[in-house]
């Protein structure tokens, strides 16, 4: 077996994207460039067996490659974050499922890891949020088609594939063999087929031998959580926050600090209750992008104040829409919120400092685009005037970069 390109993941798991669409895993490129179109995209909702799933085109290519060697072009997120000395995805699962009796031709295929994306039904509506997220991000383009700079159409596509006969009977094949699952969203807890899936787990006998981890903003958390999380092996609850106070309300829209503030106290408890951070594992997760670049400090002396299990957030870099990526700020900005977050990080020095700094690094490094930071401006502005909020506001610092007039249509 070849350690620099074997994958488990191939062989166990499924990743499903918020349409039902069927992948090897969620960092796997289909938008590369190169992607074959013959590769037909498999759907849960094409009533497959899991052995039809785990051998569709794009699975079967990962696993011959593999097993020849090959560094899969597709999986090239993996392979830039190896090269840059990092821990991959790809080694994460490797050590979590990986035997040492195993070798890629006498893997058996089964599911031993579920992740599902339920859609997109939310309770929030971000800014760096999509139709394909959050249901709400769908209703208001139908009101203001200005707001459509993903020119998303939705039409034809089923969000609730979950509620499928199709997904009942495939649930039933993989509840035997999981031993992992995690949902995202939308927002899972806001889901009720999350809770249904959980339920079904429980009611199977295995729940005990079964880990779950999730996204969440924890506007949704309520207390029938608790004792059904109890049941399983273990919990990850990871914790979406993008700023502290005014900023993430202004980020992650409608949703209010002080709920978010009051449900993080309850799930801190609940994790004593639990029996400590073995059983309910918590984080903060953090959007890094220019809605959030000035802010990053502040995020982080937060977090070092609160009883997580980790002192920093794990940092998403958006880079999607281009012009919420921190790369195509003004440099005097990118260097102030450079110096605010080098402030903010203390004298932590751990992993996570180290992944944060090459990540600021990385931003400072590469150049701007002046067209795309145009566009944010452009659109957050429109996004103000439907919304009746101002930037400027939140982060006063962008006034000297900064034309209130421009409109969406200046996109084009």
């Amino acid at each position: 077996m070849n350690n620099k390109t074997y994958c488990v993941l191939p062989y166990n798991h499924l990743s499903i994207d918020p349409a039902g669409n069927v992948r090897p895993c969620c960092n796997y490129n289909t938008h590369h460039t190169d992607y074959p179109n013959e590769w037909k995209t498999l759907n849960v909702q094409d009533d497959l067996t899991i052995e039809e799933l785990l051998n569709g085109k794009a699975h079967a290519a990962v696993r011959a490659d593999i097993e020849d060697g090959i560094k899969h072009k597709f999986c090239n997120r993996c392979w830039v974050v190896e090269d840059g000395g990092g821990e991959s995805y790809r080694n994460n699962w490797n050590d979590t499922f990986l035997e040492s009796n195993n070798t890629p031709k006498s893997r058996n295929l089964n599911v031993e890891y579920l992740e599902m994306t339920l859609g997109n039904k939310c309770n929030l509506q971000c800014r760096m949020c999509n139709p394909w997220s959050s249901h709400l991000w769908e209703e208001d383009i139908i009101k203001n088609p200005e707001l459509n700079h993903w020119g998303a159409n939705t039409d034809n596509i089923n969000f609730e594939w979950y509620n499928t006969e199709a997904f009942d009977k495939l649930l039933e094949q993989i509840i035997p063999t999981v031993k992992h699952i995690n949902m995202l969203g939308g927002e899972p807890l806001f889901n009720p087929k999350y809770y249904e899936v959980l339920q079904r787990i429980v009611d199977s006998g295995r729940a005990h031998e079964v880990s779950l981890q999730f996204n969440t903003n924890l506007l949704a958390l309520k207390p029938s959580n608790l004792p059904l999380w109890k049941k399983f092996k273990w919990v990850a609850a990871n914790i979406s926050c993008d700023g502290v106070e005014e900023v993430n309300e202004f980020v992650r829209y409608p949703g209010k600090w002080n709920k978010f503030i009051k449900n993080l106290d309850h799930i801190i408890e609940w994790q004593t209750e639990m029996g400590g951070p073995e059983k309910l594992k918590l984080q903060i997760h953090s959007t890094m992008s220019s809605l959030t670049w000035l802010n990053l400090g502040e995020l982080f002396k937060w977090c070092r104040l609160q009883p997580l299990d980790h002192s920093l957030p794990f940092l998403i870099q958006v880079n999607q829409p281009a012009y919420l990526d921190c790369i195509n700020m003004p440099t005097e900005i990118k260097q102030l919120g450079y110096d605010l977050a080098i402030e903010g990080l203390g004298d932590i020095d751990d992993w996570q400092t180290v992944n944060i700094r090459s990540l600021l690094d990385y931003v400072m490094n590469t150049p701007d685009d002046p067209v795309e930071w145009q566009k944010m401006i452009v659109a957050t502005n429109n996004l103000d005037r439907v919304r009746n909020s101002n930037i400027l506001d939140i982060i006063p610092q962008y006034e000297k970069y900064w034309n209130t007039k421009n409109s969406y249509n200046e996109l084009s």
